[in-house]
């Protein structure tokens, strides 16, 4: 089992966010501490190193650190700009 971090950026959008939304995330977020790799893209170019999971339309960015056993959540947002953060 992983442990979660989130970053300030990360906690900032997630409150903006509505509550169907937040608890969606918080689901999907909770399955990712069982198996980080399940339904999880492993970024490349300037993300490289790091992982998008998908939420819907919504997409948390994350990096992992196996050897910890943890996880930090970046930033969440809508797949069309969480990338561009």
């Amino acid at each position: 089992m992983y442990t979660i971090k989130t970053t300030n950026q990360f906690e900032k959008t997630f409150k903006k966010m509505d509550k169907e939304t937040r608890d969606r995330i918080v689901r999907r977020i909770t399955q990712l501490k069982e198996n980080p790799y399940r339904n999880t893209k492993k970024l490349h170019g300037e993300l490289q190193g790091l992982y998008s999971l998908r939420i819907g339309d919504h997409r948390a960015m994350f990096s992992l650190d196996e050897e910890k056993g943890l996880i930090i959540l970046l930033s969440v947002g809508h797949r069309k700009s969480v990338y561009k953060e």
